[in-house]
Formats: C-alpha cells, structure tokens, sequence
C-alpha cells in the first residue's frame, strides 16, 4: 500500500530527472543522535530483505525503482558489501587504515562524544577503487591516449569509452593542480568500479605522494521512505589513501593502459 500511494512521488521524480538512489554518496549526511536502543529499527531479518530487494548499483528513478520491484538486487560486484555495512549485516567492505583520516575526523568524533552521538564508522576502499583513483591521478598516460584516441582504440577495442578517459583526464588534473587542497570529484559516467563514489573529495599531498579521498556513504530522508532503507545509526564514512610518484609516470604507461582496458 505504502508503495502505491508514493507512486506519484516516484513519478515526478522520473520526470524530473532526478536520481534517487545512487549509493547515496553525500558530503552532508547529519548525525545520528542516540536514541532508546542506538541501533536500526528493523530487524536483522528485514534488513537482509532490504539487501536482496535494492540494487546499490541503480540510479532510480522510476525506471531504476520498477526494476527493482520486478528483479531485486542484481549486483554482483564489491559495492555489495559497502551495501551490507550500511544495512549493518555481516561483510567483507574493507576497513580504513589509520592512516587514512582526514586532519578533521578526529575532532568531529570528539564533538559527537560530547554532543551524546552515536561515533562514526570508517571503512576503506577496494583495489578496484584504488585502481580507477590511481588513473586519475596519471594524467600524463590518460592525457596521451586521449590525444590519440582512435589509434588506440583500433588496436585495443575493449578501450573504455572515449567520455570516460576524458572524465578521468579533466577530474584528475583538477585535482593534481591543486596539490595539497580538498577538491570536490564528480564522476558521472557510472564507472562500476568505484562501487559508491560518484561525489567525493580528493586531495593530492606531493610531498607525501599520497592521492586521499573521503566520502559518506548514506541516503536522503526522501529516498528511505520511498524504499523502505532504514537509517543507519552511525555514519559509515569511507577514507582511502592511494600512493602516486608522478616522476615514474612515464614508465607506468602499460599499466595505465592495461586498468583503461579493465573499465
């Protein structure tokens, strides 16, 4: 019933071209005060049926919805198990490094301590992502096969699409001439191996030789209600670190070429 009562709702979404569920990748997810029992309000039980009816992996709009309803979840790849962490059921979503926190998480827990609000949770980024981060960072081999595109793509017809290397190109020499400065990415090609991350920050640290990102990963209160995912009770933030020496560029360029033709 519920379902059918929001129908309208889902429709002027659709026609508004609006994307509704799309890992939920938000930079301004608020916190989650404690309450009674600081934990989901469904059961393990009705989370493991929210797992296996939403696929992570949809944009929805009514298209991306109704597929679900018919179909499920049908994603097979590890943003599956940054989905099952949110839903708070067992998982193999990697752990963040230490390392990797950003000069203000620490205070920003501190803050929530005092404030009486549940603590974040952290977790870290596959070797996928870590792939996909690593090409952007290489603008020097992306901008090359860029400025000769149709050469390589006749000699290796598994190339990714000509609109992804240039996004990867334009977002990574946003971030790479900006050294030392958190830049907002924004990804909308869709590349499945980044899993979640469509809207994150990014930050290159030469002296470091570090790429480092951070996201949120979370839903808008207008996207639960339409699809029944719950509130997670603590924030899951994702923080990675990816090792990058631009001096050795030059030499990578196989490797480049090789994770263009894996996307």
């Amino acid at each position: 019933m519920l379902r059918i009562i929001h129908m309208p709702i889902l429709a002027l979404t659709f026609f508004l071209n609006v994307s509704v569920f799309n890992g939920g990748a938000r930079l301004d997810a608020g916190p989650v005060r404690l309450d009674g029992g600081g934990g989901y309000h469904l059961s393990e039980a009705a989370r493991e049926r929210v797992f296996r009816h939403w696929d992570p992996s949809l944009s929805y709009g009514m298209k991306g919805w109704l597929r679900c309803q018919l179909l499920g979840n049908r994603c097979e790849s590890g943003l599956n198990e940054y989905w099952r962490a949110y839903l708070g059921l067992s998982n193999h979503a990697p752990r963040m490094e230490s390392s990797a926190f950003t000069e203000w998480d620490e205070a920003e827990e501190q803050r929530k301590e005092r404030e009486g609000l549940l603590p974040s949770e952290f977790f870290g980024i596959t070797e996928q992502m870590y792939q996909v981060l690593e090409l952007m960072a290489d603008t020097l081999n992306t901008g090359r096969i860029l400025r000769q595109y149709d050469a390589y793509k006749r000699l290796y017809p598994r190339l990714a699409p000509r609109r992804v290397v240039e996004e990867l190109y334009r977002q990574g020499r946003w971030v790479m001439e900006h050294p030392d400065s958190w830049v907002q990415v924004q990804i909308k090609s869709g590349m499945k191996k980044l899993h979640m991350l469509s809207s994150f920050g990014m930050k290159w640290s030469p002296a470091k030789g570090l790429l480092r990102i951070h996201d949120t990963y979370d839903f808008p209160p207008y996207v639960r209600l339409l699809s029944d995912i719950p509130e997670r009770p603590r924030e899951m933030k994702i923080r990675g670190e990816v090792s990058f020496a631009p001096e050795t560029a030059a030499c990578g360029f196989d490797r480049t070429l090789h994770n263009l033709l894996q996307l």
